[in-house]
C-alpha cells in the first residue's frame, strides 16, 4: 500500500511540474520577481521582511542549467507548488479514515482532488514566476502532514483509548512536535501568513497532547526543546544582517539592514506602516467577506460545492480535524482579509488573491473527501471505481479553462519594457524610475545581466538602486518623504550636465519648476526652455513590442497595467509639451488616450494618471470620465474626488472668464461637494484643504456670499497646520489679511 502511495505522490508531482515548466515565464514577470531573482542571485535582500529563505533557495536554483538566471529562480516556484500539491494528496489519504482500509477508488479520487488543486488559477499563476507564495504553500501543507501523521498515527490513539479507559500512566512519542517546531520557525522566516496559521496549529496540537496526559500536559510536553528548535528555524532571518554587513555589501540591499536594531525593523515592516490602516466598517467586511468568497469560486468553480459532503465526511468521522481544516480555512482566508483590511479594489484584489491559497487547498482537500464520501455510498464497486475516474473531469476542466491563461512561455512583456527604457536613455544617462514595473526589471538587466550599466538609474524606493535620500529616508513621514524626493532629484536634475530622464509613475512626474518633453516611454527634461524642443528619433520602431495588448494577456491585471502604459506615453508624446485640445492634430492624442483607458480598463493608477494628463491638455469631460471610473471601482479614494474638484474649479473659472455666473456658480458647488467628500475620506488631505478655501475666496469675492471668506481662512488654516511647507497657503493666508 505505501508503495503504491509514493508512486502516485511522484506521479502527481510530476504531472503538476510538468505543466508548470510548460507554462513557465522564461524570464522576468511582473511586479517584484525582477527584485527577488535579483536578490537571490546576488545573496542579496530583498524587500521587507527580507525573504531570507526565499533568497537562500533561489541562489541554488540558479545553479542549474536552465535558460537564463530568471527562468531557474522561476523554476523554484514550481517546484515548491509541485510539492504542495504531492503533499495535499498525502494529506486527503490520511484523512480518508476509511473503516475497510485505502481502496484503489480512494487514491483516484485523492489525486484528482490534488490536481486540480494544482491547476486552480491562483496556485498556477504563481507558479510560473518567482515568488514565495508556493514556498508558503508547500510549508503550510508540509506541517498539516505532520500534524495529521502525528496524531493518527498508532501509538497516539492507543494512547488516548487508554486514557479514555482510566489508565492515567500513558506516554506518547511527542518528537514529531520538535520537528513541526522547527520546520514552523522555518516557515515563519518565508512570510509571516504563517503567523495566522500557527495557533491553529497550536492548538490542534494541545488536544491531542490534553487527551493523552489531562491537566498535566504541561508537564510532559517538552516545551523548551520547542522553542529551541522553533528558534533555530527562525534564525533563518540571521541571513539579512550577515549579507547587509558584507564587505562589500550585495547591490540589492533593500533597507541596508547591518545590525541587529534595522534588521528587526526591517522583519517587522517598520517602512511599511501599521497592517490594516483602513478603517474598520461593517460594510467594507462584508465587500472584503464577498470578494472572498469570489475569488474562492474562481479556483473551482460550481465542483467546490463537492466540499459539503467532504465537511460532513469529517463531521461524522472525527470532528477534531474538522475544527483542524476549518479554522485554517478561517484564519488564511477571513482572518487574513479581516487583519489587513483591504480596500476593494481591483489592484488590491490582483495583489492580495494568491495569499488565500492555504484557504483553497483546504477547500480541496475537503473536495476530495466529499468525492470520497459519494463513492463510499455506492454498493457496486464498478460504480464506485466509475464515479472515482470520473472525478478526474474536474482537474481536467481546469486545466483545459486556465492553461491559456497562465501560459507565460512566452512572456517578455516585463522584461522589453525595461529594455525600452533604457532604449531612450542615451549613453551615461540619469533615469527617474518607480514602480514595480519595470524598475526591478531594470535592477535584473543591470545587476544579474551586468548590461547597461551606464545608465544611473535612482528609484523613488530609495532601495532598489543608490540610496541618495539618507539611511532614514525609509522610516520618515510621508509628508517629510516626500518633501526629501522632491529636493534631492530637482538638484539632481538641475546639477547634471548627461540627459535627465523620468518615467510616468515616478515622483518627478508630478514636480512643478520643471519641463518635461514626452520621449517614447519617458519623459526628458528640458533645461534651457528658450530653444525649441529638439525631434527626437522615432523610438518606437526600436522598441520590441512583441505580445503588446495581447488578448490572453490582457486577462492578467498587471500586463493591462503595463500595456496602458505604452498607450499612455505614445499619447503623450503625440501631445508634446503644450498641446492642448485646441492644437491641431491632437486627435491622435485623444485617441490613444482613449486606448489606454479601454486595455486597462480597471487600472486604477492608469485612469488617475488619464485623468491628469487630459486635464492638463483641457479635455476637462473626459477627464472627468476617466476620474468617474477611478471613483467607480474604488469610492474610497480621496485624491480621485480632489481632482474632479479641481476640474469643475477650472470649469468656473472659463464661466466666470465668460461672464456666466450662473454656470461659474454651478460649477463652483461641484467643486466644493467633490473637496468635501475628500475631506472626508481623509481629513489630513492638507492641499484639498487648501483648494477648499479657494473656492470659498472666489464665492466671497466673485459672488459677494456671506460668511465664505472666514470658511476659506479656517480652511488655510487647518491646511497649514497639516502641511506646513504648502506655500501657497502661506501666501493666501497674507492676502486674506492674516499673518501665518
Amino acid at each position: 500500500m505505501k508503495k503504491s502511495v509514493y508512486s502516485i505522490s511522484a506521479g502527481i508531482f510530476l504531472i503538476s511540474f510538468a505543466v508548470y515548466l510548460l507554462t513557465m515565464c522564461p524570464t522576468v514577470h511582473m511586479g517584484d520577481c525582477g527584485e527577488l531573482i535579483s536578490a537571490a542571485f546576488l545573496m542579496g535582500v530583498a524587500h521587507p521582511p527580507g525573504y531570507p529563505l526565499y533568497c537562500i533557495l533561489g541562489k541554488l536554483f540558479t545553479f542549474l542549467p536552465l535558460g537564463e538566471i530568471a527562468f531557474r529562480v522561476n523554476v523554484l516556484t514550481g517546484f515548491c507548488s509541485s510539492l504542495a500539491v504531492m503533499i495535499v494528496y498525502l494529506i486527503i489519504i490520511k484523512l480518508v479514515m476509511p473503516a475497510s482500509g485505502i481502496k484503489p477508488e480512494h487514491h483516484i479520487a485523492s489525486a484528482s482532488m490534488a490536481l486540480a488543486f494544482s491547476f486552480s488559477n491562483d496556485l498556477w499563476s504563481y507558479s510560473i514566476l518567482s515568488k514565495f507564495y508556493t514556498l508558503h504553500a508547500f510549508l503550510t501543507a508540509i506541517l498539516l502532514y505532520i500534524l495529521l501523521a502525528w496524531s493518527l498515527s498508532g501509538r497516539i490513539t492507543m494512547a488516548i483509548a487508554q486514557r479514555r479507559a482510566g489508565n492515567k500512566n500513558v506516554s506518547a512519542d511527542l518528537s514529531p512536535l520538535l520537528l513541526f517546531s522547527f520546520i514552523y520557525g522555518v516557515a515563519m522566516s518565508n512570510h509571516h501568513m504563517m503567523g495566522l496559521l500557527g495557533p491553529v496549529f497550536v492548538v490542534f496540537g494541545l488536544v491531542f497532547v490534553y487527551q493523552i496526559y489531562g491537566i498535566t500536559l504541561w508537564k510532559k510536553l517538552p516545551i523548551i526543546k520547542i522553542a529551541v528548535l522553533f528558534a533555530i528555524g527562525l534564525s533563518v532571518y540571521f541571513y539579512l544582517v550577515l549579507r547587509a554587513s558584507a564587505v562589500p555589501k550585495p547591490e540589492m540591499n533593500w533597507g541596508d539592514p547591518h545590525d541587529l536594531y534595522r534588521t528587526w525593523e526591517h522583519i517587522a515592516r517598520k517602512q511599511y506602516g501599521e497592517v490594516g490602516r483602513n478603517p474598520w466598517s461593517v460594510e467594507m467586511f462584508f465587500r472584503q467577506c464577498w470578494t472572498l468568497i469570489a475569488l474562492a469560486w474562481q479556483q473551482f468553480y460550481v465542483f467546490g460545492f463537492l466540499a459539503v459532503f467532504g465537511i460532513k465526511r469529517l463531521w461524522c468521522k472525527d470532528k477534531r480535524w474538522l475544527f483542524l481544516l476549518f479554522f485554517l480555512f478561517l484564519a488564511g482566508g477571513f482572518g487574513l482579509s479581516t487583519l489587513l483590511n483591504f480596500t476593494i479594489n481591483p489592484e488590491m484584489i490582483a495583489i492580495s488573491r494568491v495569499y488565500y491559497v492555504p484557504m483553497y487547498m483546504v477547500i480541496g482537500i475537503w473536495m476530495a473527501l466529499g468525492i470520497i464520501e459519494l463513492i463510499e455510498k455506492i454498493n457496486r464497486n464498478v460504480l464506485r471505481t466509475g464515479l472515482a475516474v470520473a472525478a478526474f473531469i474536474i482537474p481536467v476542466f481546469l486545466l483545459s479553462k486556465n492553461y491559456a491563461a497562465n501560459d507565460r512561455h512566452d512572456d517578455y512583456v516585463d522584461m522589453s519594457l525595461a529594455y525600452n527604457f533604457l532604449k531612450t536613455t542615451p549613453s551615461g544617462s540619469v533615469l527617474f524610475s518607480s514602480s514595480d514595473n519595470p524598475t526591478f526589471a531594470l535592477a535584473y538587466i543591470q545587476m544579474v545581466e551586468k548590461r547597461k550599466r551606464d545608465i544611473k538609474i535612482y528609484d523613488d524606493y530609495g532601495s532598489v538602486f543608490q540610496n541618495i535620500y539618507g539611511s532614514r529616508f525609509l522610516y520618515l513621514p510621508k509628508l517629510e518623504s516626500k518633501k526629501m524626493i522632491y529636493e534631492i532629484q530637482k538638484k539632481i536634475m538641475d546639477e547634471s550636465v548627461a540627459p535627465v530622464f523620468f518615467c510616468l509613475r515616478s515622483n518627478a512626474n508630478q514636480m512643478s519648476g520643471i519641463t518635461a518633453q514626452p520621449v517614447g516611454l519617458l519623459y526628458k527634461v528640458v533645461k534651457d526652455t528658450s530653444r525649441p524642443a529638439q525631434p527626437e528619433p522615432d523610438l518606437w520602431q526600436q522598441y520590441d513590442l512583441r505580445n503588446l495588448d495581447n488578448p490572453e494577456l490582457c486577462k492578467d491585471y498587471w500586463h493591462r497595467e503595463a500595456f496602458g502604459l505604452y498607450h499612455l506615453a505614445k499619447a503623450e508624446e503625440y501631445a508634446g509639451i503644450n498641446g492642448t485640445a485646441a492644437t491641431p492634430g491632437i486627435e491622435r492624442a485623444l485617441a490613444e488616450y482613449k486606448k489606454a483607458g479601454e486595455i486597462a480598463y480597471d487600472v486604477l493608477w492608469v485612469h488617475r494618471n488619464l485623468g491628469a494628463m487630459l486635464t492638463r491638455r483641457l479635455f476637462l469631460d473626459e477627464a472627468i470620465k476617466a476620474y468617474d471610473k477611478v471613483i467607480a471601482y474604488d469610492p474610497y479614494l480621496p485624491d480621485a474626488y480632489s481632482n474632479v474638484g479641481v476640474i469643475y474649479f477650472r470649469i468656473a473659472q472659463n464661466f466666470v472668464a465668460q461672464k456666466n455666473p450662473d454656470e461659474a456658480g454651478k460649477n463652483l458647488e461641484k467643486a466644493s461637494e467633490y473637496y468635501k467628500k475628500a475631506i472626508g475620506l481623509d481629513p489630513t488631505f492638507a492641499d484639498v484643504h487648501n483648494n477648499l478655501g479657494v473656492v470659498y475666496q472666489v464665492q466671497s469675492e466673485t459672488f459677494n456670499i456671506p460668511g465664505k471668506k472666514e470658511e476659506a481662512i479656517t480652511e488655510w488654516r487647518k491646511a497649514l497646520a497639516l502641511n506646513p511647507y504648502l506655500v501657497e497657503v502661506r501666501a493666501n493666508l497674507i492676502k486674506a489679511g492674516i499673518n501665518p
